[in-house]
């Protein structure tokens, strides 16, 4: 069975979106979320903390619905702490070495263990 490409989510500075960030016209809109190529180099996913500021923020990666990979399976995640007045916080996913194999991902973002956001993805 083929297994995930390791990933590093790590805090950092953009929007769900491929790097660099200028637009690209084959990011488009799907039911799932946005839908990006097989090449995407990586994701990053900007989350403004609002009122929860001051907390612990962890966002995990899952492959949802992924070709051959068992459904949901965590690939990665990180924690920041963050401190009151704190506007966002930056969580991201990249590849190691392989391209991302096609379907539906998702980034689950708690705060102190609850969930606040999850944002879907597909890649294809």
């Amino acid at each position: 069975m083929p297994h995930l490409p390791r990933a590093a989510a790590v805090v950092a500075l953009a929007l769900l979106a491929p790097a660099p960030l200028p637009a690209q016209p084959t990011r488009t809109y799907i039911p799932d979320g946005f839908a990006f190529p097989l090449s995407t180099p990586r994701f990053t996913y900007h989350f403004p903390t609002g009122n929860l500021s001051g907390r612990r923020f962890e966002g995990t990666w899952f492959a949802e619905t992924v070709e051959g990979v068992p459904a949901d399976q965590r690939i990665d995640s990180a924690a920041v702490d963050t401190k009151p007045g704190q506007a966002s916080v930056f969580f991201t996913l990249a590849p190691s070495r392989t391209p991302w194999p096609p379907g539906l991902y998702r980034l689950e973002i708690r705060a102190d263990g609850r969930l606040v956001h999850q944002e879907r993805f597909v890649l294809r």
